[in-house]
């Protein structure tokens, strides 16, 4: 099966698919299909793009947002800006005390701090 951003085809320049970019136009407050096309972005190697996307759903007023903080983290970590993934890592932790991911990510950022000194 071709990557989920080929599907959706936001990164071919599709019109005829209904995918993310789609709807976010239909629903710019949330930020689940920011979200989306982010780590559509982030699969196909893109980090600039997705961490100005992921930027941009932490910016919704609706939805998952301390999700898109996850993911912005995810985005920085892949360009190892450990440091603001860090924050981003807090701030989802600070909207969603219970969102494991977050929780994992950022111990995972210690255990490699240790490590590394």
């Amino acid at each position: 099966m071709p990557p989920r951003a080929v599907r959706w085809g936001v990164l071919r320049g599709s019109t005829s698919a209904i995918g993310p970019r789609s709807a976010h136009e239909l629903a710019p407050e949330c930020a689940g299909p920011l979200i989306h096309l982010g780590s559509a972005h982030l699969e196909a190697g893109d980090l600039e793009l997705s961490e100005t996307t992921f930027r941009r759903a932490t910016e919704a007023t609706e939805g998952a947002i301390y999700e898109a903080h996850f993911n912005l983290a995810r985005a920085l970590v892949s360009q190892r800006r450990h440091g603001d993934a860090r924050e981003a890592l807090e701030r989802a932790l600070e909207m969603d005390p219970a969102y494991d991911p977050a929780r994992a990510l950022l111990e995972e950022l210690d255990e490699l701090q240790r490590l590394t000194g």
